[in-house]
């Protein structure tokens, strides 16, 4: 445990540190023929993160309804943990924790940012974010998808680490017209204000993509925070006929939930 920001931002180097021992580790030896140099050889980091998934919500987990087969391959062949807490269930001060290995109460984030009354909060500007660390350590970094972490262009990512920026700076918008519930858009690419067409889970994912061709050829992060699993309860036709025994927004929700498995999948 940390009791201070000098403290923890030495505990975030050591972690972008961690990530640079590996790749020495993994390029002690000369690079055979064919093989990236030392350089090169840093390991690519993505986090996905699902809004509002339920730990019993994926097949993986005891689901009888919900098909999530690739996160039940990601399960079966990678790390699943099994008693797990967190220090909030809202969706602001568990990005902040995230982004800083902070508990929230630290950050000043304990509860959700809004366009409403909390509109000019934000993560607070003296914390030191996972994409600094990782940037500093020459990878480029990028996030696609949810951001709310605040409103105000002093708190957007481009000014917290990251490199490239693609998604909403809102809580939960409307999946295919991406209005905020009040009926602005806080859709951007970095600082330019944008209006995509689509569905929100396929576009997420789509930018993730091109964010990985485009830096293929060297060390990234990708940090993708979907909107989905997050009311408001919408999916296209394609899903929704998945599941033909259920209805409303328990229909809406299976289907909300396979969208994001194919997403992961590709």
């Amino acid at each position: 445990m940390t009791t201070s920001s000098t403290q923890r931002r030495e505990f975030l180097k050591a972690a972008g540190g961690s990530a640079l021992a590996l790749a020495g580790a993994q390029a002690m030896s000369s690079p055979g023929r064919g093989e990236a140099p030392e350089r090169d050889r840093r390991p690519n980091i993505v986090i996905m993160l699902a809004d509002d998934l339920g730990y019993g919500d994926c097949a993986c987990y005891g689901n009888e309804h919900i098909k999530t087969p690739h996160l039940d391959r990601m399960a079966a062949e990678g790390l699943r943990f099994t008693d797990f807490y967190v220090t909030s269930p809202l969706c602001t001060p568990t990005r902040a924790g995230l982004l800083t290995g902070r508990q929230p109460e630290r950050v000043g984030l304990n509860y959700l940012v809004s366009a409403g009354r909390t509109f000019n909060d934000g993560l607070n500007l003296k914390e030191t974010t996972l994409a600094d660390v990782l940037k500093g350590a020459g990878y480029a970094t990028g996030i696609i998808g949810k951001w709310h972490l605040g409103y105000l262009e002093k708190f957007w990512p481009n000014k917290r680490g990251f490199d490239d920026f693609w998604g909403t700076l809102a809580g939960n918008s409307d999946f295919f017209t991406h209005r905020y519930k009040t009926g602005e858009k806080y859709m951007y690419r970095n600082d330019r204000a944008i209006n995509p067409m689509g569905y929100m889970t396929d576009l997420i994912t789509e930018e993730a993509l091109k964010f990985i061709e485009r830096h293929r050829a060297e060390p990234f992060f990708l940090y993708v925070p979907y909107t989905a699993v997050h009311s408001p309860y919408q999916a296209t036709d394609e899903y929704l006929h998945r599941y033909p025994n259920f209805e409303g927004r328990q229909q809406a929700f299976y289907a909300m939930t396979s969208a994001m498995d194919d997403s992961v999948g590709a």
